[in-house]
């Protein structure tokens, strides 16, 4: 995190505030998702499947 203290009247510093309202769009109409890979759902199964993973190994090492 910046340490330099935040411009007088404002709540960033001078090099690292930035305009309020600046940055990408939101959602789709930034372009950064159009394959779906971080969405909802997406991000849900993997997640699953790493748990499945997870129980699949470690019942194999029970076994041993």
């Amino acid at each position: 995190m910046c340490q330099c203290p935040a411009n007088r009247g404002k709540k960033r510093c001078r090099i690292h505030g930035g305009a309020n309202g600046s940055g990408g769009q939101k959602g789709e109409r930034n372009g950064a998702f159009k394959h779906g890979g971080w969405s909802n759902d997406a991000v849900a199964l993997r997640r699953a499947a790493g748990r499945l993973l997870r129980v699949v190994r470690d019942s194999g090492r029970a076994v041993e």
